[in-house]
């Protein structure tokens, strides 16, 4: 195959032309470079006509080597497929796009030669296939068609997100803005609050972004008819972000997505599902470096009489809405994908009448970036939690639900259709347990915290909190840790209008917020102005902790690791592999204020990348190298 290469200052973009398929066989040993990861996923089903192809190497690709590599993409009834190729900024994924879609039904068969690495090995050639679905998926599927039934507002100014809304202070209200009380207000923590109502009754009142201060003067707002916005929060370079579901004529609608304000609320970008999926409105994370992770919703009809738990009865035709995971990078490329239909097993699914037409397969609704090298999931549907690899995508350990492997210390409750997994700096878990199949009399909600023995699979539960009165929030509801110990809890869903509740950490309550009955807030925020300066940092971190990069890097024998420590403290530094393994403990013990280096030896070690981490009582750092031999 010969392509012609176009530059730009950050990505390689390969046009293909004459495609020609020539039969390989495998190539191992130490001279040979492997594929570690491909979306979609091989053998996979029901994928989208309007599918990329992703295929990640354990090591960084020599950018030339792409003119003279054989890249085929065949479909069983479109045949060969011309496209473009994109090189990832993490310079080991080609993404593939099509010139044209891909015909439904059809096995689609990906074979790629051998390509130079900048370490001076080639790629072992690599192809699989996978299957795209038989039929179009459907973009306005039911979850939507329910929730927007009660998220019409009777405002007729409808103001569009790209027009600046003026920030009022004290000033007069729309007719249509819900009602805010403060109830109780005993120092609680600085900050702004960060809202997003809507409404799940025929009222008068309107969906709006919202930023309050601590006494109930609103800061900022704007109106999101016709529709209504979730998830309005601060990102940790600065970006404000919210998703609006205002779905337009279809999926492929730019209105339905996230977008990113400036500090003066102008929108000024806009993020969204790849592969024609409907981009989901649970979660928008940043990572490290400028890149992304959302969550996208796929629907497909299944025959699931087959698939469904002992004793239960499938339909012929059930409507499945699944999960996915995308990961992009800065240049918004599609990097990593993980669908759950594809890794989890409809009889996962618990409480569930599975003779239902339509089953909500996972909802998923949260993600973390956990260490650079996985994600943490939360699927509401499956009761569980799950830690997936960011470099491979297997799954690492499942936690709930029905594939549970923990053993659960301190809580006989568990935990039931979750809400906001977050990790906190001491390396706990927090999350809104929503609690709606509690084995007790009458449903209640909490915010809960467990220590997490990963190794031995043990969850702890070292801390919760009950409003009284009891607190049911069916649906939705977040918690945040604040930086001077309270802790911020959203209530969601809740029918008898309670808003937003902070705790001190003895307990007391130092602010509550509430609504009128029947007006909902998806999440709940608190941040200040300052939390977050300019740039994305690598994880929450203390001021007097600093990890530099290693030194060479590349590096193809041994590189030099410096650390900042500004008080005495405990200190583990560590080298781990692409996933997530420790390959090497550096330093383990007390030290005092000041510079350390540390050396790493990885002459015995293969090409790749590696993960280093710096761990204190407050704090963990992370860092990439790249050995290069």
């Amino acid at each position: 195959m010969r392509v012609s290469v176009i530059c730009s200052p950050k990505f390689i973009v390969l046009f293909l032309s004459i495609a020609i398929c020539a039969d390989v066989q495998p190539q191992t040993g130490n001279n040979f470079v492997s594929a570690v990861y491909s979306y979609p996923v091989p053998n996979s089903t029901e994928n989208p006509s309007r599918t990329t192809i992703g295929i990640r190497f354990s090591e960084a690709i020599m950018r030339s080597s792409l003119e003279k590599s054989d890249f085929t993409i065949t479909g069983s009834s479109s045949g060969v497929h011309m496209g473009k190729i994109t090189l990832a900024l993490d310079g080991r994924t080609l993404i593939f796009t099509p010139d044209n879609f891909f015909l439904y039904g059809e096995k689609v068969e990906v074979v790629i030669g051998s390509l130079s690495c900048l370490s001076g090995k080639n790629t072992t050639p690599y192809s699989f296939t996978f299957q795209i679905s038989g039929s179009k998926n459907i973009p306005y599927n039911y979850v939507m068609r329910s929730l927007g039934s009660m998220a019409t507002s009777s405002n007729p100014d409808f103001r569009s997100p790209w027009i600046k809304s003026s920030v009022m202070v004290n000033d007069t209200l729309p007719v249509d803005f819900p009602a805010i009380y403060i109830t109780k207000n005993n120092n609680p923590a600085p900050g702004n609050i960060y809202l997003a109502d809507f409404k799940a009754t025929n009222n008068d009142k309107g969906n709006y972004l919202i930023e309050l201060d601590n006494e109930g003067n609103v800061l900022f707002e704007r109106s999101t008819w016709p529709s209504y916005a979730t998830d309005f929060t601060m990102q940790p370079n600065g970006l404000l972000t919210y998703f609006d579901n205002d779905l337009g004529i279809d999926s492929t609608d730019f209105r339905y997505c996230f977008y990113g304000m400036d500090s003066n609320y102008k929108v000024i970008d806009t993020f969204q599902a790849a592969h024609g999926y409907l981009t989901d409105d649970h979660e928008l994370i940043f990572l490290p470096g400028g890149g992304y992770a959302l969550i996208a919703q796929m629907d497909e009809q299944l025959d699931t009489r087959n698939l469904v738990p002992k004793g239960q009865t499938g339909d012929s035709n059930t409507t499945i809405v699944a999960s996915i995971i995308q990961e992009f990078d800065s240049a918004k490329n599609l990097i990593f994908e993980w669908r759950t239909i594809d890794h989890f097993a409809i009889s996962d699914m618990t409480n569930t009448d599975f003779s239902f037409p339509f089953l909500d397969f996972t909802h998923t609704n949260a993600i973390v970036n956990d260490g650079d090298t996985a994600f943490i999931i939360s699927s509401r549907d499956l009761d569980e939690v799950t830690k997936i690899s960011r470099e491979d995508g297997h799954i690492i350990w499942r936690w709930g639900g029905n594939n549970n492997q923990f053993t659960f210390i301190n809580d006989s409750l568990l935990f039931s259709r979750q809400h906001a997994v977050r990790r906190l700096k001491n390396g706990n878990i927090t999350m809104f347990d929503n609690g709606m199949f509690h084995p007790t009399p009458l449903p209640f909600s909490r915010a809960v915290e467990y220590h997490l023995d990963e190794q031995a699979k043990i969850a702890t539960k070292v801390w919760e909190y009950h409003h009284d009165p009891e607190i049911y929030s069916s649906i939705m509801g977040y918690v945040q840790q604040l930086d001077n110990g309270n802790r911020l809890i959203g209530w969601g869903g809740c029918d008898s209008g309670y808003a937003v509740t902070e705790i001190k950490p003895d307990g007391s309550t130092a602010l509550e917020i509430s609504f009128d009955p029947g007006i909902f807030s998806y999440r709940a925020f608190k941040f200040t102005k300052d939390q977050f300066k300019s740039g994305v940092p690598l994880q929450v971190t203390d001021q007097d902790i600093t990890l530099s990069q290693n030194y060479p890097n590349p590096f193809a024998g041994s590189s030099t690791i410096n650390f900042h420590i500004g008080t005495r403290s405990s200190v583990t530094l560590a080298v781990y592999d692409a996933l997530g393994r420790e390959i090497k403990t550096l330093y383990n013990g007390m030290v005092d204020a000041g510079n350390y280096t540390s050396t790493f030896d990885g002459s015995n070690l293969p090409s790749g990348s590696y993960y280093y981490k710096i761990s204190t009582l407050s704090a963990t750092l992370t860092r990439i190298m790249i050995l290069s031999k």
